[in-house]
């Protein structure tokens, strides 16, 4: 039922394989695969559970991706897509990571709502965090690793409340402004905010009006951070853990 081939030096899929249709979990990572035949997924769509195909050198994936109706966990991470692939509607976990994706894929508006739990679009090209870009796909998100991108701004709103998710990685970033309203409709959900290195500067906390309040993990190491406002951190009442390593912090201030 499982088939690992990685770190191997294939550049296609055996067709032997097509002809097993009971093959549940597929591996092919670290390898020189530069495309996968349409019939593969065909011949796999109502077995295949668990597919990856992490570093090669994919640039397009078929349209009968999407007919592979078990398929949960896929891993797509290290190749060379611009855009993502047609998805099956019930992905519970998918790795896109270090790919050249310029947005949020629009094939994650398929996916049915209550379906994707993990979401890795690390190491992108993403530029752009848009309000609508999490909608109803989202209401099951737990994870969200954003680390890497190009993401300058987080506007107003981007977050909806509808979507539960509990970490976010926004670490190795280009940010330089967050709206104060960014995390306020996650208040109930969120627990983990990494933001290493995204070139903050001034003081820390931020400012935000809501939506923190109930994070036990935040990572702002290596930034550029100069004033510490001790009052500000009492309304993070479950921290557990935080990291202001490699900043420039001058002055720790306990006013108001």
């Amino acid at each position: 039922r499982q088939i690992i081939l990685d770190l191997n030096e294939l550049t296609m899929i055996p067709k032997l394989l097509f002809a097993n249709n009971r093959i549940e979990r597929l591996s092919v990572s670290y390898n020189k695969l530069n495309s996968i035949s349409r019939d593969l997924f065909l011949s796999l769509k109502n077995s295949l559970e668990h597919l990856e195909v992490e570093h090669n050198k994919l640039f397009h994936l078929p349209d009968s991706l999407a007919q592979v109706a078990r398929l949960r966990h896929l891993s797509l991470a290290y190749n060379q897509l611009e855009e993502s692939p047609p998805l099956p509607g019930r992905i519970q976990t998918l790795s896109l990571a270090g790919n050249f994706l310029t947005s949020i894929p629009s094939a994650l508006q398929t996916l049915e709502p209550g379906s994707i739990r993990y979401l890795d679009l690390s190491y992108n090209r993403i530029s752009n965090l848009l309000p609508n870009e999490f909608l109803d796909w989202s209401t099951s998100l737990g994870t969200l690793n954003l680390r890497g991108n190009r993401i300058a701004q987080i506007y107003k709103n981007v977050f909806p409340a509808s979507m539960p998710v509990k970490e976010i990685n926004l670490s190795f970033n280009d940010l330089y402004y967050v709206d104060p309203q960014s995390f306020s409709n996650l208040s109930s959900s969120l627990h983990v905010l990494e933001s290493s290195s995204t070139l903050f500067s001034g003081y820390f906390p931020f400012e935000i009006e809501e939506g923190l309040e109930n994070l036990s993990w935040l990572s702002f190491d290596n930034n550029d951070f100069h004033i510490l406002k001790l009052s500000k951190l009492a309304s993070f009442a479950y921290v557990k853990y935080l990291n202001l390593d490699y900043n420039r912090i001058v002055d720790i201030s306990i006013d108001e």
